[in-house]
């Protein structure tokens, strides 16, 4: 039997039309600044990446805005996500040949005759690593903090704490997770008075740990205020 291979479920960065496939994905521009992350890894051996578009994102942008919360009220845009990478989660557990026979790998899990067809390699569901960029990284500190089954995570820019924001940040912070982006619109029953936020980053990496976390906060992010990251 091969020996099976660690995971890396990639989370793209916030793009209605392109997904994980555009600018921050696979096949990444702009000089291949944010394509770079993906590729590096898909360039390495020994190495599985699991991607997919996330919910508003390129083949599923009909999920997105207004038409997520006419469907899914009360539901928060950043919960399906998380929900997402605990399908993920589930796939990976349920690939090998040897799940089938499990109650929880039946009729409508990752072993039926679909995914059979897609010759899925043994992986290594101790090794399953989350690699978020921008959005991804706010969706995949979210999901290490809350879903068993993730060794660790990298979270590249893309975030200010919410209590940092106080209504003086247009781009990042509270702000950006329930208007901008729509993420958590319960948020926004904060703004103004973000220090009453019930929870914040610092919460998230204190839930990861002690599993690994890379944090990289670029100095010239215009989403993110280095020092406030820094001091989470």
């Amino acid at each position: 039997m091969h020996t099976p291979l660690p995971v890396v479920i990639f989370l793209h960065g916030y793009s209605y039309q392109l997904g994980y496939t555009g600018i921050y994905g696979l096949y990444g521009s702009h000089g291949g600044e944010n394509g770079g992350l993906i590729n590096a890894l898909v360039s390495q051996q020994g190495v599985a990446v699991l991607a997919w578009d996330m919910t508003g994102c390129g083949s599923r942008q009909t999920e997105g805005g207004a038409s997520f919360y006419r469907r899914f009220p009360g539901a928060s845009r950043l919960g399906a996500m998380v929900g997402d990478v605990q399908s993920a989660l589930d796939f990976i557990h349920c690939s090998p040949a040897s799940a089938a026979s499990l109650p929880e790998c039946s009729e409508g899990s990752a072993w039926t005759s679909t995914y059979k067809r897609l010759a899925v390699p043994h992986l290594d569901e101790r090794k399953v690593f989350l690699l978020g960029y921008s959005m991804g990284s706010i969706v995949g500190l979210h999901a290490a903090a809350t879903l068993p089954g993730v060794a660790g995570v990298a979270a590249f820019a893309g975030w200010t704490p919410f209590r940092h924001n106080g209504g003086n940040l247009a781009t990042g912070g509270n702000e950006m997770i329930y208007g901008t982006h729509a993420l958590i619109p319960r948020l926004g029953l904060f703004a103004g008075n973000e220090s009453q936020i019930p929870y914040d980053y610092a919460d998230l990496l204190t839930a990861i740990a002690p599993r690994p976390a890379l944090i990289y906060a670029p100095v010239g992010d215009r989403f993110a205020v280095p020092s406030a990251v820094a001091a989470a």
